[in-house]
């Protein structure tokens, strides 16, 4: 799980390093890498959807997969806690309680991420149960 996660995290950075602008952080990584030009798709969707969506999907992929490698009966809280947090943020920033802008695609985005993740916990809480 932690490698998968590390590999997403460093996906999900080296997305938003090469489409973004206008992001300080991003500027001064690519100053310190080298790098002049934001990338851009022709195709304008897809190009929204990798510059202002991947990223924060795979990040959301990688603590979902650090959150379940941790998950035990204690921690089950902070699991499902981690897979409402972009639906709270998103909300937050729809509310103006947060910088940012609301979008529905990152909420279709995160809700395709989340499934799987909430499938498969549910269907091993449920065996390692059913094997006390």
């Amino acid at each position: 799980y932690y490698i998968a996660a590390i590999i997403l995290l460093l996906a999900g950075t080296t997305v938003y390093i090469l489409f973004r602008d206008g992001v300080a952080i991003v500027e001064w990584a690519r100053q310190w890498l080298g790098i002049d030009t934001t990338l851009r798709i022709e195709q304008r969707t897809l190009h929204y959807f990798v510059a202002y969506c991947l990223s924060d999907a795979l990040w959301y992929a990688a603590l979902l997969l650090t959150q379940r490698a941790l998950l035990d009966t204690s921690r089950q809280s902070l699991f499902y806690l981690s897979v409402a947090l972009p639906y709270l943020l998103e909300t937050a920033q729809w509310m103006n309680i947060m910088p940012g802008t609301f979008d529905w695609l990152d909420i279709a985005t995160y809700t395709i991420i989340a499934i799987p993740f909430i499938v498969t916990t549910h269907s091993n809480e449920r065996h390692s149960i059913s094997r006390r």
